[in-house]
């Protein structure tokens, strides 16, 4: 007889995977330790994607080869939501404990679906701490999982399916029903009811006032519409905290709406529902505590790792009827691991479901619920801040007034249209990307892209707004310095040359004849900028060009400084450092850049005859600066 071989997957040396994994660990907390001072995202590299498109590995490699790889094409590349500058839709940041949390229920890796085992006692106490937060009742039920999308499908299966009378589970769905929410609700909803068999056509979309709340009138009227033409609603479902502005539906209106018509009251409150906790809203969403079901989730603002999300029913028995199924093998016995909790199965779709709740578990009791209550009002007051920062910072306009935590703004100096107004923020955004310093998103208000930045994010500082700000009015000031191509027939372009050009090389440097002759008749490129231009000729050839422009509130850029051999000491670079010098005074700037890709000696001189008070070397962007000064006044 052939006997079976002897191979595991477990390691053949312990103490190695051992010293490995007290190196993840230590490099992990380093890593979240000095989040601040790296990029919030980078763009995965050609090599990157390249390693990540390889053909099934047909043997295995050593343990700490594959870690390398990880630290070298995976970790660099994070999305970027643990950092405190991330201000994308609505993602939380995570914790250390968290993290570890989530590799001991990954070390313990059971199915926490069914029997009698520790998982199912810890997610049952996570379900009771959610009612007590949200004031449902202990005779409530609950069910952990992914995210809010498998949250609101478990909440309107268990609406749909509460209508006795139809028999869906046995019958299927009828072609009448309908369910209502606002043009703002989150896009999840609408593929809930998709799944359901309801479908897009007869989820009913109403409409919203300036402040982006449902219309209570608009939604009372499309009820009885819908009644007379003989469909039959069953259940509205209000936004706690809309995702693209942090809109709440007027929640108390919208219960009494479902009394009066018999109908459920769903409340998707992903976020937003946490904001009960703050003495704010307290008041505002208490009519939580009298809905028919809530979905939220611990991996936005309680920063959970992910996924970890909630849906709470106040009718138990209706929860349990929407989803219960017991085939002879997931029956419960009297004794042995067979034995415990009723099976989460009979609360849910899925059969196979992670130890999510100790990560839960671990994190409520680490930080205790007022802390996060704090936690949540640091973000709204961070939210109100940067809100009055756009409104007293010229040219960025608040699209929407601050509600929650959700501020929308736009790049506007008011020289314009709307179409370039939205190409240009949408660059700005693009760029702000790319450049690692922060991510905000984006949404559409009213035909106007907007740069969404949400503020659910438990590492975030004013100083990580100041520069968000900053950052973005930098990059908008580069946006708009143009490079034009010079057209001689154009007057336009002719006048201003002329004009600039000829106004400050006469008064700052004697013009030689070749000088004037290129002054009169320009044939390479005419350079305009918000700020001061310069453009210094000799003969036919363009020796340097600058171009002056604010950075921040004090200080000015010179770049684009190029002095020929031919120009090179005090001529033209002296020219242009007594320009920059007049403009720089005149705007209040207290420093300089200097960049040229010339020899150090115009970058001295400038020093010398200027009067600059001190000169520091810096790290140009610009990649063909030989030269990079950073000059104070």
């Amino acid at each position: 007889m052939h006997l079976p071989s002897k191979e595991t997957l477990d390691p053949s040396n312990w103490n190695e995977i051992r010293a490995l994994g007290h190196r993840m660990i230590d490099d992990m907390i380093d890593y979240l330790q000095g989040l601040r001072d790296k990029p919030v995202w980078q763009q995965p590299t050609a090599k990157v994607k390249k390693v990540l498109n390889r053909s099934l590995p047909q043997e295995g490699q050593p343990a700490e080869e594959i870690y390398q790889e990880f630290l070298s094409y995976i970790l660099p590349y994070n999305k970027g939501n643990i950092h405190p500058r991330f201000f994308a839709w609505v993602q939380g940041n995570g914790t250390p404990l968290g993290m570890l949390a989530d590799m001991l229920a990954s070390g313990m890796n059971p199915n926490t679906t069914i029997g009698d085992h520790v998982a199912m006692y810890v997610e049952q106490q996570v379900i009771d701490w959610s009612k007590e937060m949200f004031g449902f009742p202990e005779t409530a039920s609950g069910l952990l999982v992914s995210g809010a999308t498998m949250a609101n499908l478990t909440a309107l299966t268990t609406a749909r399916n509460s209508l006795k009378d139809l028999q869906i589970r046995v019958k299927g769905t009828d072609d009448k029903l309908t369910v209502y929410c606002s043009s703002e609700t989150h896009i999840c909803v609408i593929k809930a009811t998709e799944v359901l068999g309801i479908g897009s056509e007869r989820t009913r979309i109403i409409p919203v006032t300036d402040t982006f709340q449902i219309s209570v009138p608009a939604l009372v009227a499309k009820i009885k519409e819908d009644i007379k033409a003989g469909f039959r609603p069953f259940c509205v479902v209000g936004n706690a905290g809309t995702v693209n502005t942090g809109a709440i539906d007027p929640l108390e209106e919208i219960y009494q709406i479902c009394k009066e018509f018999g109908l459920w009251f769903h409340i998707d409150g992903a976020f937003g529902s946490l904001a009960k906790l703050t003495p704010k809203f307290a008041d505002k969403l208490k009519t939580i505590e009298k809905a028919d079901s809530l979905a939220f989730d611990f991996h936005k603002w309680l920063h959970v790792p992910y996924e970890s999300a909630c849906v709470l029913i106040r009718d138990k028995k209706l929860h349990q009827a929407a989803f219960s199924s017991v085939p002879n093998y997931l029956s419960a016995h009297e004794r042995g691991l067979a034995a415990g909790p009723e099976p989460l199965t009979n609360y849910g779709i899925e059969l196979s479901r992670s130890f999510k709740a100790l990560k839960v578990w671990m994190s409520l009791k680490e930080h205790g619920i007022q802390k996060y209550g704090r936690l949540v009002q640091q973000n709204i007051d961070q939210a109100q801040y940067l809100g009055e920062k756009i409104l007293q910072t010229p040219h960025l306009e608040l699209l929407v007034p601050v509600s929650m935590n959700i501020v929308c703004f736009r790049f506007n100096n008011s020289q314009h249209s709307e179409e370039e107004l939205n190409q240009l923020n949408k660059e700005i955004l693009m760029r702000l990307h790319e450049s690692g310093i922060a991510a905000p998103s984006y949404t559409i208000i009213q035909g106007k892209y907007a740069i969404r930045t949400n503020i659910t994010n438990h590492r975030t500082r004013l100083e990580d707004l100041d520069l968000l700000v900053n950052t973005i009015l930098e990059i908008a000031t580069n946006l708009l310095i143009k490079v034009v191509e010079f057209d001689p027939n154009n007057p336009t372009h002719y006048q201003a040359f002329k004009e600039i050009n000829y106004a400050w090389i006469n008064k700052y440097f004697k013009v030689e004849q070749g000088d004037l002759d290129s002054l009169e008749n320009p044939v390479k490129y005419f350079i305009a900028t918000g700020g001061a231009v310069l453009l210094a000729c000799r003969g036919d050839e363009i020796l340097g060009t600058t171009a002056l422009k604010p950075i921040g509130d004090n200080s000015l850029e010179l770049c684009k400084m190029g002095v020929s051999q031919a120009a090179r000491g005090l001529g033209i670079g002296h020219a242009i450092g007594d320009a920059a010098i007049k403009k720089a005074r005149e705007l209040g700037a207290k420093r300089l850049y200097l960049e040229t890709n010339s020899s150090l000696s115009p970058a001295l001189n400038l020093y010398k005859k200027l009067g600059f008070s001190r000169v520091e070397n810096f790290i140009s962007p610009y990649v063909r600066a030989d030269v990079a000064m950073e000059m104070y006044l």
